[in-house]
């Protein structure tokens, strides 16, 4: 009689997701220390693209792709936000001898927990097929994008240039757009747009009371 050879399927199983979770620790740091450099060494006309809320929050979205359950998209995208601040403030400490206060290491933490886990908790629903996330995945992020534009203009205009804030609102603006014609739905692209509304002002509101 024949018999199979023992394997341990336990650890078979779980290698591919101690790879993926490494990955992502690896490309939220490194991202994080992007963000460093890029304060340096972007041109000025981008240069506030490395100090935005909008492309991290993004990047913690894309990187909670690797998965598709929601709880563990969550995850992925809280713990990227963490590794990103983690990865700027190593950076920052390393090259200039600075990072940031107490206060904002933990504000900028609180928000990654928060945020992250929202951001990859509706990106797994929203692939899902899950209208209602979509619109406010979606709404989410065009907010926020939009929101932080226009605090640029507004707020910034004399220490920053205007060229990044207005591809932010423009990008914001071209998701809703997208998604409205992607979707061909009036209701769910009004829905969107009143998400996007509220993001943007939430985000206006909270930056103008800490900055």
């Amino acid at each position: 009689m024949h018999t199979a050879p023992l394997t341990e399927p336990s650890d078979v199983r779980a290698e591919p997701g101690l790879v993926r979770w490494a990955i992502v620790a690896a490309g939220a740091v490194a991202l994080g220390v992007a963000t460093s450099f890029g304060q340096t060494y972007l041109p000025d006309q981008l240069r506030s693209l490395a100090n935005s809320a909008t492309p991290w929050t993004i990047a913690a979205f894309a990187l909670s792709l690797v998965t598709r359950r929601p709880l563990r998209a969550a995850c992925v995208a809280g713990l990227s936000l963490v590794g990103l601040v983690v990865g700027y403030e190593l950076a920052s400490r390393i090259r200039l001898d600075v990072g940031l206060s107490g206060s904002w290491r933990l504000f900028w933490t609180v928000c990654a927990l928060v945020v992250g886990p929202v951001v990859g908790y509706l990106g797994a629903l929203a692939r899902a097929r899950s209208e209602p996330a979509r619109v406010l995945l979606v709404g989410g992020l065009s907010g926020l994008a939009i929101g932080e534009g226009v605090h640029g203009l507004v707020e910034l205009s004399t220490t920053t240039s205007s060229v990044y804030w207005w591809i932010s609102v423009g990008a914001g603006a071209a998701g809703l757009v997208w998604f409205g014609w992607v979707r061909r739905t009036v209701g769910l692209a009004a829905a969107t747009t009143g998400v996007a509304a509220v993001a943007a002002l939430a985000f206006t509101v909270v930056y103008s009371r800490i900055l």
